[in-house]
């Protein structure tokens, strides 16, 4: 049934799954900001977390996941078995640091120690970029 169709990797489906739950989060949140007539200093610091949930929950996390099922594996690269390791790095890392971000952000969870927790998150957002470059130069660089 599924001959000539190439399948989408396990992480690449985690990935495109978890970017839609990132939309949902960021529009739930947005449309939260907007029946609200007068938000309150919580709910307006909500909004860069909103917008974070959006581009790099859904955009990025869609770019990273596609373009790792997508972009082609150098053979020797796929007969070692190089790269799921960054995979999951890139996974983690990035999920990580955007959880951090959308609840220190508002200072929902983290009253104190917000700001420390907003750069460990940008941090690992960083993180979860390089890997990524790491993990897909190869696939792109040419012979």
């Amino acid at each position: 049934a599924h001959r000539g169709r190439r399948l989408m990797p396990l992480l690449a489906r985690w990935h495109v799954r978890l970017a839609f739950v990132w939309l949902l989060a960021g529009l739930v949140l947005w449309t939260a900001l907007a029946w609200t007539p007068s938000p309150g200093a919580s709910l307006a610091l909500a909004r860069p977390a909103a917008l974070h949930c959006i581009t790099v929950g859904f955009l990025t996390q869609v770019v990273f996941g596609v373009a790792g099922w997508l972009l082609p594996r150098p053979r020797a690269q796929a007969a070692a078995g190089v790269g799921p390791a960054l995979d999951v790095v890139v996974l983690v890392a990035l999920n990580a640091g955007l959880v951090l971000r959308v609840l220190a952000e508002p200072r929902w969870l983290f009253a104190r120690g917000a700001a420390e927790c907003v750069a460990a998150g940008a941090v690992l957002q960083c993180v979860a970029a390089l890997a990524f470059v790491v993990r897909a130069w190869p696939r792109v660089r040419g012979k």
